[in-house]
């Protein structure tokens, strides 16, 4: 039931990364740098709100937070199709935010409970797959839906989140309902590979893949509708950024060889910088749709590091959750906003650069903890 839950939410997530730009530009003219503080908002509320969560999730248990957040979130994404002010679609932004930073931390503490070593990868390995596959899937929706009628996306995401409530109300009292009580619990003790700086390393190398993600998201539409693409093929394009995340969640759970390994991590990020070189160079559809599909690939690795050693052998798995998602908020709500003042100047492409900038600078950060936490020889 996980699996579905997170697939049906991430759905909406996919519907309105496209759509909240869209709706933006065509209801109320945005430009780049309105583009970029529209997705600064909404991912910083959900970085900084993620904080909290986590120690929420840990106290309360996660049943009863994946509802409130689900209720929450029911209730404030009809409410978007009556803004008539930029502002207020700011301000709904975030209240969605907020609810989504209820609900992820929760789920993920979730998938976490009693998790061995390769169980809990291959577990991780489904989850990302299906929640990855939500976003791909809205976003495709989403391209179809928003041509005929711009307020499909939000009526269309109050429906998934009914289906989740409903879901987890009707099936979600099984043998996992004693694990959605708060209480403390300690990491079983295995014999497995384990460096304690890998979070750190994950959570950086999260940070850095999401700001290039964030910025392609809500500033690439703007470079699309410029370049004359349309709805459609924008939509199919970011689609490819989920698409490269499935394929490697694909690899990854089946294999235990990358973990703790920084030179898979490394080969990955460097994979990511050369997609952002490309779709700054490219001009036609293949280079923009390879180069996102490699960004993709790489957040793949990145996300699924930070996921897994945020949960293996972790007490207080639900603030670690938290964590996780906080970084990834962040380069998601730094992103954009980067990304517009970069492009205030007319240059559309401009925000990729930077993003391969900020690259090199985690990668320089990452090895700077792995020789901290580099296991000493006996």
């Amino acid at each position: 039931m996980i699996y579905l839950l997170a697939f049906l939410m991430n759905t909406t997530t996919g519907l309105l990364i496209i759509g909240n730009p869209l709706l933006a530009i065509s209801r109320f003219g945005a430009g780049p740098l309105e583009l970029g503080a529209l997705g600064t908002v909404g991912a910083g509320i959900y970085s900084i709100s993620c904080l909290g969560s986590g120690f929420l999730v840990d106290r309360l248990g996660f049943r009863r937070v994946i509802l409130i957040s689900c209720v929450f979130l029911g209730l404030i994404f009809p409410v978007i199709i009556f803004v008539n002010r930029l502002r207020y679609l700011f301000l709904l932004v975030a209240a969605s935010s907020i609810g989504l930073s209820l609900f992820w931390p929760a789920i993920q503490r979730w998938l976490g409970e009693g998790r061995r070593f390769h169980d809990l990868r291959r577990k991780i390995g489904s989850f990302n797959i299906c929640l990855i596959g939500g976003i791909m899937l809205g976003n495709l929706i989403c391209g179809e839906v928003f041509v005929l009628n711009e307020r499909g996306p939000y009526l269309l995401s109050t429906l998934f989140v009914v289906a989740v409530i409903i879901i987890f109300l009707g099936a979600g009292r099984g043998k996992d309902a004693a694990a959605g009580r708060p209480g403390t619990e300690d990491y079983p003790a295995e014999g497995e590979k384990h460096i304690p700086g890998f979070i750190y390393i994950g959570w950086i190398a999260n940070f850095a893949v999401w700001f290039a993600i964030g910025a392609a998201e809500f500033l690439f539409p703007k470079l699309a509708i410029e370049l004359g693409l349309s709805a459609r093929t924008l939509a199919f394009l970011i689609a490819m950024i989920p698409l490269g995340e499935i394929v490697i969640f694909f690899f990854l759970r089946r294999t235990h060889l990358w973990h703790y390994n920084f030179r898979h991590l490394l080969i990955f990020q460097l994979a990511g910088i050369a997609g952002l070189l490309l779709i700054y160079l490219g001009g036609s559809r293949l280079l923009f749709g390879g180069g996102l599909l490699l960004v993709g690939c790489c957040a793949g690795m990145c996300y699924f590091s930070s996921l897994f050693y945020s949960l293996h052998r972790q007490k207080s798995k639900g603030r670690k959750s938290g964590f996780h998602e906080s970084f990834l908020g962040l380069g998601v709500a730094l992103g954009p906003i980067a990304g517009g003042v970069a492009a205030r100047g007319g240059d559309l492409k401009a925000p990729y650069l930077l993003c391969v900038a900020v690259f090199l600078i985690c990668i320089f950060f990452q090895a700077i903890i792995l020789r901290r936490y580099r296991p000493r020889p006996a």
